[in-house]
């Protein structure tokens, strides 16, 4: 029976569909769960073919994650989005959006989705703040990863320090300039989110996420006692 539990993930990009893809998926299997899917958000369509990527606007998540609810009724369906600049028609928003303390906060926008959408086999998850984040958990890897482009220990010292000023990645912030991936590329400029990110997730390893991350560590516990 466990063999049969599918779980479809909608994910804010392309970034983070790969590293469903690359890294959740081979993980999962640990737990008998053997078909895991990752698909980046519809925003449109040209000439019959889907645009994906991208999380402007709330409904555009919305029309996938019930999609993927309505095409296959014994899938699970889960989200990798991101609070970093959550679309301001996203349920309920004003409501939550300023409140100081980052887990309170995207626990309450999880429950605004997790209303909104009303399915029983929907498991919200929001990223805090954003994929990058999930990086510090250990900022050696990332310094290990960019030194083909010409990083110094001067660059892994800066990184420390940012680590070393939050409790966890996760509290990392939510604005433009000071986001995680915005601190990343002001240290290493060549720095590529789609493959770089991917690579250093990987060498991290979902263990250390984890432990570093425990929002992370929440949502795939979650995942994994699915099997159970």
């Amino acid at each position: 029976m466990t063999s049969e539990i599918r779980i479809n993930i909608v994910t804010e990009g392309q970034t983070e569909e790969t590293f469903a893809n690359m890294v959740l998926v081979d993980h999962l299997q640990q737990f008998r769960i053997f078909d895991v899917r990752a698909h980046s958000i519809t925003t449109g369509y040209s000439d019959g073919r889907p645009h994906r990527g991208g999380f402007l606007r709330y409904d555009h998540l919305k029309k996938d994650i019930l999609r993927w609810l309505q095409q296959d009724h014994n899938a699970f369906v889960t989200t990798m989005i991101d609070l970093y600049a959550l679309p301001m028609d996203f349920p309920n928003r004003n409501q939550f959006i300023h409140t100081p303390d980052p887990y309170k906060k995207v626990e309450s926008a999880e429950n605004e989705l997790a209303k909104d959408i009303n399915n029983p086999r929907f498991i919200p998850n929001i990223q805090l703040h954003e994929f990058e984040a999930i990086l510090f958990s250990k900022v050696e890897q990332i310094h290990q990863s960019m030194i083909a482009s010409g990083s110094t220990p001067s660059e892994l010292r800066k990184l420390q320090a940012i680590k070393a000023g939050f409790p966890s990645p996760e509290y990392i912030n939510d604005n433009p300039t000071t986001a995680p991936s915005k601190r990343i590329r002001q240290i290493y400029p060549s720095f590529q989110k789609p493959t770089d990110g991917i690579i250093i997730a990987k060498n991290i390893g979902i263990p250390t996420i984890r432990r570093e991350c425990t929002h992370f560590d929440k949502w795939l516990t979650r995942l994994e006692s699915l099997s159970q």
